[in-house]
């Protein structure tokens, strides 16, 4: 019988010939699946699940049938991640990423699961389809207590971590993984930007409980599009937060695309993914594509290995898939369980943020009057009754000028959300402001009882900023606080080491008169009260 520290091995063994350093993108799947094929029962469990997974999608399709008017439900999982950082390394360097960059990635999942318009999920790929999968950070932590989702533990082994090495990674922090999404953040996996174990590998696994989830190595997660006042620390090609898009299709039980064969007899159990072989890497040329095993390669979705700026694909036999294994095994079916979205903290109400407003069938009700961001804000309108509005517009109107409408669509018992980054005057469904300043802002719905609304006051604050830059002599730092504060700057260089620091009190600006340095690239942070800013700046010759 191979042992759990058999299986550590034969990872390691599979992984002998990678560096630390992957000029492509390497996922840790098939490395985690030939390991767990060594493992005693490992293949007869597998494919005892499997087989009865196969047997229900075929029950599950003849019943969805039955109602062609079925609309897919909408499934949200809560979330945590780990930020699993080395000991002595700085905020937001190395693997101790910033709570904005994980928040960041977490707005990609959902803009690439849900195909969000205006986003770089969006496609128009004739198989590609909305999953109506969304995820959550966690607002109650296991014993109910707020939390933001992100848990920062000190751990010396995040600087290689050695894939398959996962009790002792997961041990240090973990939350119940049949409750939550938990994904893990070291500095670095040693031959892998990320992995995951698939909903089928898991199932009659008696370690599933303390190894299911995605691990992603820290450079990988996050997306420079959702940069505000800093600098994420990201890698140059897989920069726009795909790794865990990636990793997460892999938790819901989706292969790659090519099967995992380099000869187009692979198989990833979808019908819409056509035939491919083995891995691909880069960017194809725009519009033409490899054409292997009679077909062209589908290299936008994101269960191949291309770019991140090239990825925005999950096929509809992709979401069945997902959506069968959210259905048919037990513990990914808890996750979005209504009960542990209450308590999670990701049911409706608290899901939506300080920022939002819900629509009701017959009222509206506002769920915060007054909001203070330091970027555009957008506001999402969310159809929270049981039955829907159905072919109502929903107007939208700032300073009493309209700005367009949107159709909603009969939900089917499900709330129908509306989400977006589009431009002010668009009919995209959310509201954005150009210019900082207070606006007053009016929603309406013209239901049956007549047209509700709702009105905001938004005070859109002006993002912070640096310049010149490349500089000099002075630096400016230009802020819009509340009133003002106790600042702390410091200058850093690209070793992440600690050059000067100074105190200020100021609402608005901070000079840098002098930086006695040579002309290199810095990173110049400016913290105060709970808040933090990092910029990137250049000294010019």
């Amino acid at each position: 019988m191979i042992s759990f520290r058999g299986f550590i091995w034969g990872i390691c063994c599979l992984l002998l010939s990678s560096g630390p350093t992957l000029a492509q993108r390497q996922c840790g799947h098939e490395a985690l699946f030939n390991a767990l094929l060594q493992q005693d029962g490992f293949y007869d469990r597998w494919n005892h699940s499997r087989m009865r997974l196969q047997r229900w999608e075929v029950d599950r399709v003849g019943h969805l049938a039955a109602d062609s008017n079925m609309q897919p439900a909408l499934y949200r999982i809560p979330v945590v991640v780990h930020i699993l950082f080395p000991p002595d390394s700085l905020y937001g360097m190395g693997g101790h990423l910033t709570l904005e960059q994980v928040r960041s990635n977490i707005e990609v999942l959902n803009e690439d699961f849900r195909r969000i318009l205006g986003s770089r999920g969006y496609n128009q790929h004739p198989v590609g389809s909305d999953s109506r999968i969304e995820f959550c950070l966690a607002t109650l932590d296991p014993s109910g207590a707020p939390t933001q989702g992100v848990v920062y533990v000190p751990y010396a082994g995040s600087v290689s971590h050695t894939m398959g090495n996962d009790r002792p990674m997961k041990d240090v922090s973990r939350w119940p993984t049949d409750r939550y999404l938990n994904i893990w953040v070291v500095q670095q996996i040693s031959g892998a930007l990320g992995y995951s174990f698939l909903a089928e590998w898991m199932d009659g696994n008696p370690e599933r409980p303390y190894v299911d989830g995605v691990v992603v190595a820290a450079r990988y997660m996050g997306s420079r599009d959702k940069q505000v006042g800093q600098t994420f620390w990201l890698d140059d090609t897989y920069e726009f937060g795909r790794t865990l898009t990636h990793e997460v299709g892999h938790y819901l039980n989706l292969w790659h695309i090519w099967g995992d064969a380099n000869d187009c007899t692979g198989d990833d159990w979808v019908a819409d993914t056509p035939p491919c072989s083995g891995s691909f890497f880069g960017c194809p040329p725009n519009p033409s594509r490899p054409v292997q095993c009679g077909f062209p390669r589908q290299t936008e979705n994101y269960m191949d290995y291309t770019d991140d700026a090239c990825m925005s694909v999950y096929t509809a036999g992709q979401s069945t898939r997902m959506h069968n294994a959210l259905n048919f095994f037990t513990f990914r079916q808890q996750l979005w369980d209504s009960t542990n979205l209450v308590a999670t903290g990701c049911d409706d109400q608290k899901f939506l943020g300080a920022d939002s407003l819900i629509l009701e069938r017959d009222t509206v009700e506002l769920s915060s009057l007054l909001m203070l961001v330091h970027e555009s804000p957008v506001v999402r309108v969310v159809n929270a009754s049981f039955q829907g509005v159905y072919q109502h517009p929903v107007d939208f109107e700032i300073n009493s000028r309209p700005l367009g409408s949107l159709l909603t669509y009969q939900n089917f018992g499900v709330p129908t959300r509306f989400d977006g980054r589009a431009a002010s005057g668009t009919r995209s469904g959310s509201l954005t402001f150009d210019a900082p300043g207070i606006y007053r802002m009016r929603i309406a719905s013209q239901t049956r009882r007549g047209p509700p609304f709702v009105e905001a006051i938004v005070r859109v604050k002006a993002p912070a900023s640096v310049y010149p830059n490349p500089f000099n002599g002075e630096i400016v730092v230009v802020l819009d606080l509340d009133s003002p504060q106790v600042l702390n700057w410091q200058l850093f260089n690209s070793l992440g080491q600690l050059l000067a620091e100074e105190q200020v009190y100021t609402q608005s600006a901070i000079r840098l008169t002098t930086v006695p340095f040579p002309p290199a690239a810095y990173l110049l942070r400016v913290n105060w009260a709970n808040q933090s800013l990092t910029f990137r700046v250049v000294k010019a010759p």
